[in-house]
């Protein structure tokens, strides 16, 4: 249930500022297609929903989804200041199938 928001996958998955050894759980979890479904389930809702803003924890409406969304690589920094890079949309589908 916690994975159902893009946040805590993002901080907890794709954190560049995480020790390495947590790349081997990541890899271990796109192993599992239903870690893919619910990547795309995030993705989609962050950018046509209502979602909190990293930066500034604000609350920033959504937007009406573009194609350029599927491939557009998500990158940015958390309040914490770490970072994060989150693969395309595309590139998780294609590891679904």
């Amino acid at each position: 249930m916690a994975l159902m928001d893009a946040s805590v996958v993002y901080k907890l998955f794709y954190n560049l500022d995480m020790p390495d050894w947590s790349e081997y759980f990541r890899m271990i979890f796109e192993l599992l297609p239903s870690f893919h479904f619910n990547k795309l389930y995030c993705d989609v809702t962050r950018v046509t929903c209502y979602h909190i803003s990293f930066e500034g924890m604000l609350w920033v409406p959504g937007r009406p989804w573009e194609t350029e969304d599927m491939f557009a690589e998500q990158k940015g920094q958390f309040m914490t200041k770490d970072r994060y890079l989150v693969p395309s949309m595309y590139s998780s589908l294609v590891k679904l199938f």
